[in-house]
């Protein structure tokens, strides 16, 4: 029987709607669990992270992914925000390069996560979305944090800039629309990455201000949103 991780790579190749998603070299780290918590989680993440940067990942893999297992992560937008939030935090006070990008101005045209010196284009999948959107995960009960270095997109693309080609943007569109999960032109073309981390449940929400979600702090936070 195959891993978790395996499972959960095997999964997003087999749903996803995006044109280059199927191929993708996929590095999954082992899921974030309830009964490991946040407090033993987080920190396992970081370091593996790290690991994957030292050795080259992010000009071998297409994406870094961290699973939450915990049913509460994701169940709610509300709880999406604080997962995100939470292993963001995290991750920027502990980046080895020093980068802190939370400490940044996040709702700036400028402002990209970083790690270690590597910029990413973050998403999350999660089970509070419908199948209309195109962040809906498919049926499966974790929440998904896909991490996309910039530096894939450059060496499949357009090499040299940190913009995702209008041109490829409009692909991925096209693909997502014949499937019903239409896109919000508004955050897809708009000059800001933070708001294309995390959508709205419908397109025409607002826009969602997960930075500004509150902070969990340990797994028990994630089980009572669960309950609730």
């Amino acid at each position: 029987m195959g891993s978790s991780e395996d499972t959960l790579r095997d999964h997003l190749r087999q749903h996803t709607q995006c044109l280059f998603g199927k191929s993708a070299a996929l590095y999954c780290c082992p899921p974030i669990t309830e009964q490991e918590g946040l407090e033993v989680g987080l920190p396992r993440v970081a370091a593996e992270f790290q690991q994957f940067l030292r050795n080259g990942g992010d000009l071998e893999f297409d994406a870094f992914i961290v699973e939450f297992t915990d049913g509460g992560a994701g169940r709610s937008l509300d709880a999406l925000c604080s997962t995100v939030r939470s292993l963001f935090e995290f991750l920027s006070d502990h980046d080895p390069a020093g980068g802190a990008c939370m400490r940044a101005k996040v709702d700036s045209p400028d402002w990209l996560f970083s790690f270690g010196d590597c910029k990413f284009y973050p998403i999350a999948l999660a089970p509070c979305y419908a199948a209309e959107s195109s962040r809906f995960n498919y049926g499966h009960t974790s929440t998904v944090i896909l991490f996309q270095p910039v530096a894939a997109f450059e060496r499949r693309h357009e090499p040299g800039g940190e913009s995702i080609p209008s041109r490829l943007r409009e692909q991925i569109r096209r693909a997502f629309h014949c499937k019903g999960q239409e896109y919000n032109l508004n955050i897809t073309l708009g000059p800001c990455e933070c708001f294309r981390v995390i959508k709205p449940l419908r397109n025409n929400d607002a826009l969602v201000r997960w930075w500004e979600a509150p902070l969990y702090t340990d797994s028990h936070n994630l089980a009572l949103d669960d309950k609730g």
